[in-house]
């Protein structure tokens, strides 16, 4: 029945170090700070902007920011281990809002690729989750129909847009809830 389980990046295999840099420096995710994500996340402008429009709004060096989120994204390792007795089974896809570039550092420093079929990152293709067209291109590029494909992010505003396309969609809420809700839908784990 599925074929592909297609998952979020950020606060479901990783923490979101964008969040987790912002609470530990005392900001928020609004304003310019709000400006900049969207931005990086559009594909708006690169990292090396994205770095230094930081810094400007913090007060920090923009390589110590960067540092930061290149070396401090720690991956799940049960979310690790549950994807890898997936794959195989099923086509395994990575779908993030995330700047062009920085996921793909982390994927390589923690040698990840090989646990995806296809990775699809906001700032490469210049679309942004909930937009409906990101998950179509999800499904184009991992050629799977939408109601063979189940997408889980840790947002429900996100899953609006894979449910628009005709995803099955699950929000979140850890590695045991989601196996749960994946053997509920008939999905082998």
């Amino acid at each position: 029945m599925y074929k592909a389980l297609i998952f979020d990046f950020f606060d479901t295999l990783a923490p979101d170090f964008y969040r987790v840099w912002l609470e530990r420096s005392g900001h928020k995710r609004e304003g310019q700070f709000l400006e900049i994500a969207q931005a990086i996340d559009n594909g708006l402008i690169d990292l090396s902007e994205y770095y230094r429009r930081l810094a400007l709004a913090s007060g920090q060096p923009a390589r110590a920011i960067q540092q930061e989120f290149e070396t401090k994204t720690a991956i799940d390792p049960a979310m690790l281990n549950f994807i890898y007795q997936l794959h195989g089974k099923y086509k395994i896809g990575l779908l993030t809002n995330s700047p062009q570039g920085l996921v793909r550092i982390i994927l390589q420093k923690n040698n990840l690729g090989r646990y995806f079929d296809d990775v699809i990152i906001s700032g490469e293709v210049g679309l942004v989750k909930p937009d409906p067209r990101i998950f179509e291109l999800a499904l184009q590029r991992m050629d799977v129909p939408a109601n063979q494909a189940v997408f889980i992010d840790d947002l429900p505003n996100y899953l609006l847009g894979a449910e628009q396309v005709g995803m099955i969609t699950i929000l979140f809420q850890g590695v045991d809830r989601l196996k749960a809700n994946l053997e509920h839908l008939g999905v082998s784990v």
